[in-house]
């Protein structure tokens, strides 16, 4: 019964959003309002996106928030961003797995960043949780990492996995364009990372049909990492 309500509570309220998103309210929720904020962020959307964190709702623009996402890799375009591991676009949304180096020591914390944008001149919606497919809700983490080893072989997920944890009550996630939304998710806490060799890793999450009617799942590209043996 409550898998149902909160089924139908989340669509309920994306439609109402993707409501005020296409009529006379459509500013409510995005960049701040005032008009030389909204002129930033349609002026860099097609050249940087600029990072914010899941939980905000207003995306307020300023001078250093521009000059912030100007310096960073992660806010170029795909095509200008090998290390970001780019997926397609797909219902708006691009997705991203990244690592801030190549090679780790196990026993090593090692930490994948995974980037959701929205990669199309309109607000797009997504969920902190994800329901199967008879509409009954998981706990599905906020976005599903996939380790395969050399061989190809997926990697077991550990049977202790932490949950990765949705600030604030269930609520769809709100991108507008020219912006996107960074996880820190930390590998060696999910996975047995304790042979050396290189590791593959992708991610990827359901994402709210542009149509309004449905999900979709985004993929990003794949990130190669190498663990060695720590040197005594």
């Amino acid at each position: 019964m409550k898998a149902s309500f909160d089924f139908a509570l989340f669509r309920f309220v994306t439609v109402f959003l993707m409501v005020l998103n296409s009529g006379p309210f459509s500013n409510v929720g995005g960049a701040q309002t005032n008009t030389g904020d909204k002129a930033g962020l349609e002026a860099v959307s097609t050249d940087i996106f600029l990072t914010f964190a899941p939980q905000e709702m207003n995306h307020t623009v300023t001078p250093e928030k521009i000059a912030e996402a100007k310096r960073s890799k992660e806010c170029r375009p795909a095509a200008q961003d090998p290390e970001g591991n780019w997926g397609p676009v797909v219902e708006g949304f691009q997705l991203s797995v990244r690592f801030e180096k190549e090679s780790y020591k196990i026993g090593e914390p090692v930490t994948a960043t995974v980037l959701i944008r929205d990669a199309v001149q309109k607000r797009v919606f997504y969920r902190d949780f994800e329901f199967d497919p008879r509409g009954v809700r998981t706990d599905s983490p906020l976005c599903n990492l996939s380790v395969l080893d050399e061989q190809q072989k997926r990697v077991p997920r550990l049977q202790k996995e932490p949950q990765d944890v949705a600030d604030g009550p269930h609520r769809p996630r709100v991108l507008n364009p020219g912006t996107q939304h960074k996880y820190e998710i930390k590998l060696d806490g999910r996975f047995n990372l304790t042979q050396p060799g290189k590791y593959f890793i992708s991610a990827k999450r359901q994402v709210h049909k542009l149509s309004g009617d449905g999900y979709s799942e985004i993929t990003s590209g794949v990130a190669t990492i190498k663990l060695a043996t720590a040197q005594p």
